[in-house]
């Protein structure tokens, strides 16, 4: 698309650096026009060196919310594309305001701001088609006026301060007074950046909640409560008299005194303030900012009251697509979690938390869970979009860092010394193949084939006889007290890695196929050699070990079985994984006939389990496997967040293993049903059911079991075919829709 809109600039304050504890007002702007004729079609394209929400003609153009979103700003600039034809009338305004967001506010650990430029800048392009043919361009230009208003700062950690005394009114209506309005200063069009239009949806508001008033705690500050952690802002109805105030403060959990616990927020502040005009209902919401939060406390200062209040869940415009129930009710409220976990941390990227400061695109976080994801919504766009922040962190090593989009201040060890973190950097071959899998659309595999192969160059030059290093990387995160050999970790995912390539490159007909499929041999015989010792021992001999050599095709069944159920059982039957190998286990344990074992530690209630988390009121997956206990109260407040999805990528499993149901490898994108369930005859869960939504339509499944009989039902869409794998039962007999199965 050409463009010819100019970027434009309006300064509110004095320049702000890295080191400004906070941004300035957000600037607002305005541009009067008339249309020439009918409207066939109107399209508006919107980018931003920050955030920005746009209004016609006194109306929101679109139900968007911090576009238009985030990238790595200086390889890439997004926009969003808005149909707005039912907008246009005969005179028009256009009205636009900006906020800090990504580009300019605070970003990552660090805490530092104006990470990709230190001001705000806006595009906008309007193409007017006319019935009789004719198009017309409204663009952001010199012409346009600006101003500030009543957001005077706004930060995605800090939070929105709004002064409703400065209101502008609506300035987005034609004829408004913008005579104190100044002009703006504006990039000739030679300076554009290059737009790519946004791939992923838009960020909106999905579930509006209605919190419940708890008490005022031991300082006076109204409590709320949500009933579930959530990613998003409030809003609410006030009134009171003119220069009050109202501070609202976000946290995920309760301090054994009621306060609102807010430690593990580290840096961020997590807080919005509104000065109210006063002389009648007022309307408060956050524009440009998002917290994470089950709780909030308000304080008051000066006369005003709230009169009605919600909380809007935002998070990417993503279709539910996936089902999951059972006869456990902690094993539904998990599913519920891990669902919750994937919308507070699928803002436009998939961060690993959405509510301290951090909340980055951690790659290992989003690799693991990918597969989960795709069961639970539509994010065949959403990784789209993830995949070119992912490319365009890349280095010309080859080399994958930690996160993606990168941040330029973000201290990557691993990226800083030309390393790479097995697990985290082998996200640009697991997701582009799953992805594929899933959705079937090779597009993916050419749009990063280049760059698998550039990564697995990479592995290659950077190991010793196809043995990859023992750097200091992350390993298997947060694991319970068994740490993986981080060179048994590096070398397994090259072997991975490796694997996926030439399995691409075979899916799009490249010539280098079988040169990847003897690489993958060769690593495999090197794995075998250096870490695999006496019975099939795996050098550091950890649950996670034995997972992902089997998981990865470096050993096999009648190999890992014996030592993987060792170690559980040394375990007290319960689970000892990390990030990396959680994903692998209840699988793994159903291709070795132990489903029963699989619902054991799907059903544990015990530390460590999912289970814990949900008997001590989670209602989020947990960063940390005891990131609270009753016993222990809060884990350590550096590193403790309620609302982290990686330790939840056992939900894939509940739709490919629990009900049966995954797409086949040969026939991807769900042209072919691979049908192969394994219902649970131990007597943990007595029946579940569920269902996915896939190209051709829903698929749908239920099964319950009594007196060691089960019967297992599945629907699926017209014309589906479907490939039915029952080698698990002693026998299966199809009789008026129903599969009987024995044990």
């Amino acid at each position: 698309m050409l463009i010819e809109a100019e970027w434009i600039n309006f300064e509110t304050g004095d320049k702000k650096d890295e080191y400004s504890k906070y941004g300035n007002p957000a600037p607002y702007f305005r541009k009067e026009f008339h249309a020439a004729g009918r409207v066939k079609r109107a399209e508006l394209t919107l980018s931003a060196m920050g955030v920005l929400k746009a209004y016609i003609n006194g109306k929101p153009a679109a139900d968007d919310f911090m576009s238009p979103g985030w990238t790595d700003y200086r390889k890439r600039m997004p926009s969003v594309r808005l149909d707005v034809t039912g907008l246009i009338e005969k005179d028009n305004a256009i009205g636009i305001i900006a906020g800090d967001g990504w580009a300019v506010g605070y970003m990552g650990n660090r805490m530092e701001r104006c990470n990709y430029c230190n001001r705000i800048f806006v595009m906008a392009q309007l193409e007017i088609e006319y019935e009789d043919g004719r198009k017309e361009l409204v663009v952001t230009d010199g012409s346009w006026k600006a101003s500030k208003g009543e957001i005077l700062r706004t930060d995605n950690y800090m939070g929105e301060y709004i002064d409703h005394r400065l209101d502008p009114g609506d300035f987005s209506v034609y004829g408004y007074d913008d005579g104190d309005w100044s002009g703006v200063y504006s990039l000739e069009k030679g300076h554009n950046r290059l737009i790519d239009v946004q791939r992923a949806p838009i960020t909106t508001v999905k579930h509006t909640l209605t919190p419940e008033f708890m008490y005022a705690d031991k300082n006076g500050l109204l409590i709320y409560d949500f009933k579930q952690n959530m990613v998003g802002v409030v809003s609410a109805s006030v009134k009171g008299e003119r220069g009050a105030k109202l501070v609202f403060k976000y946290g995920e959990m309760l301090n054994p005194d009621g306060t609102v616990y807010t430690e593990n927020l580290r840096k961020a502040e997590a807080t919005d303030t509104y000065v109210l005009a006063g002389g009648g209902s007022e309307k408060f919401r956050p524009l440009f900012t998002f917290h994470g939060f089950r709780y909030m406390s308000v304080e008051i200062e000066g006369k005003a009251e709230i009169t009605d209040i919600k909380g809007e869940v935002m998070y990417s415009d993503l279709k539910k697509t996936g089902e999951f129930s059972c006869s456990d009710e902690v094993v539904n409220k998990l599913y519920s979690n891990i669902v919750w976990g994937q919308r507070g941390n699928f803002l436009n990227v998939p961060t690993d938390c959405p509510q301290r400061d951090e909340r980055l695109g951690w790659t290992g976080d989003a690799q693991i869970f990918v597969g989960s994801a795709m069961y639970n919504m539509d994010c065949k766009a959403f990784y789209e979009k993830y995949l070119c922040d992912v490319r365009d962190s890349q280095m010309g090593s080859g080399a994958v860092g930690g996160i993606a989009p990168h941040v330029p201040h973000h201290s990557d060890y691993f990226a800083e010394v030309g390393r790479v973190s097995a697990g985290w950097a082998d996200v640009i071959t697991v997701i582009p193949y799953e992805h594929y899998v899933m959705y079937g659309d090779k597009q993916t595999l050419y749009d990063n084939l280049g760059a698998m192969k550039a990564f697995v160059a990479y592995c290659r030059e950077n190991s010793d006889k196809l043995i990859r290093p023992e750097w200091d990387n992350y390993g298997d995160w947060l694991n319970v007290n068994a740490e993986t050999d981080h060179s048994v970790l590096s070398t397994l995912y090259f072997a991975y890695s490796t694997l996926l390539t030439a399995k691409a490159c075979k899916a799009v007909g490249d010539l280098q196929a079988d040169e990847y499929y003897s690489l993958y041999a060769d690593i495999v015989k090197a794995f075998r050699t250096a870490f695999v010792g006496e019975d099939n021992v795996i050098k550091s001999d950890t649950q996670t070990a034995y997972l992902l050599a089997y998981a990865f095709g470096v050993m096999d069944k009648s190999e890992i079985k014996d030592n993987l159920l060792r170690k559980i059982h040394e375990a007290s039957d319960h689970l000892t994984t990390g990030f990396l190998g959680v994903k692998f286990l209840l699988p793994t344990l159903c291709e070795l006939g132990e489903s029963a074992l699989a619902y054991k530690l799907l059903t544990n209630r015990t530390y460590p389990s999912w289970g814990y988390s949900v008997v001590n009121g989670a209602t989020t997956v947990w960063e940390r496997w005891n990131s609270y206990t009753i016993e222990h109260g809060f884990g350590d407040v550096r590193m403790n967040s309620f609302n982290h999805y990686s330790l939840g990528s056992c939900c894939e499993w509940m739709f490919k293993y629990a009900l049966g149901i995954s797409p086949a490898e040969d026939a991807p994108g769900f042209k072919k049903i691979k049908v192969r369930p394994f219902v649970d005859f131990s007597g943990r869960l007595t029946h579940a059911e569920g269902s996915y939504d896939c190209a051709l339509g829903k698929i749908e499944v239920s099964w319950k079991v009594k007196d060691g009989i089960a019967e297992y039902k599945i629907a699926m869409p017209a014309g589906a075919e479907a490939e039915y794998d029952f080698s698990a039962y002693s026998s299966a007999e199809l009789k008026d829709g129903v599969w009987t199965l024995k044990a």
